[in-house]
């Protein structure tokens, strides 16, 4: 067992309880559906000579695994700074840019007249060497929110359980299921990835955006009600090069 470098701020046993949780339903996966050899693998941290291939895929598997804790570190050190410090805390977001105006002398009047001037444009493609299939993705975010959801300590020990057993599931089905695309993907599987995006991702970020900035605009001290407009907000297009 062994654990990625981490950030000196984010608490690094909650990391390591977290790594060595999924660890062990990773492991305990393997062995349910037979795979000995591959989950000693995992246990011993490095490849074996044996069936090479299906341990690659099984470390390709755990990375991700590690990725989801990490990013939850990182998500939960964002939260605990601006709990102690305030919204300004964070460079480049919303809370730290309209307070470096506002140091600056720069009115709200003046900001507003910008902010519908701001026009950000993802770009979305599947790039072959990177897409993953959409049902990889909704796995992987499963196990992000059943890790989430094992934080809260209001459950039984029947109920963490369950818990657990949901997220072992969930790895069976990425085992199950081909990471990413063996071929370059056709126009239909770069749409079907953007639909994905567009139908199920999109439109419950671009409301939390929206919060985000009156959130910030009211803790800078602006008046909140001049943004009660969603013309005064920036614009979000999308772009794509299918």
């Amino acid at each position: 067992m062994y654990f990625s470098t981490t950030d000196d701020g984010i608490e690094l046993e909650k990391i390591k309880d977290d790594l060595t949780y999924l660890h062990n339903c990773y492991v305990e996966m393997l062995r349910e559906i037979g795979e000995e050899e591959v989950a000693g693998a995992i246990e011993e941290g490095h490849h074996s000579k044996t069936n090479s291939e299906k341990i690659s895929k099984a470390f390709s598997l755990y990375f991700q695994f590690i990725t989801i804790v990490e990013e939850n570190a990182a998500i939960q050190l964002r939260r605990k700074l601006e709990d102690e410090h305030g919204l300004s805390r964070i460079s480049g977001l919303w809370g730290k840019t309209l307070q470096n105006l506002d140091d600056q002398k720069v009115s709200e009047t003046e900001i507003l007249q910008e902010l519908p001037n701001i026009k950000i444009e993802p770009v979305l493609t599947a790039h072959p060497t990177e897409s993953k299939r959409s049902t990889v993705i909704d796995q992987l975010r499963s196990i992000y929110l059943l890790m989430v959801k094992r934080e809260n300590q209001m459950w039984t020990e029947n109920e963490q359980d369950q818990l657990r057993d949901e997220i072992i599931t969930a790895m069976e089905r990425l085992w199950n299921t081909g990471q990413v695309f063996l071929q370059k993907p056709s126009i239909q599987d770069e749409l079907r990835n953007i639909m994905h995006y567009l139908s199920n991702v999109f439109p419950k970020v671009l409301p939390m955006l929206d919060q985000r900035l009156r959130e910030a605009w009211e803790s800078a001290g602006f008046n909140p009600d001049l943004l009660n407009d969603y013309r005064k907000f920036p614009k979000v297009g999308f772009g794509n090069w299918v």
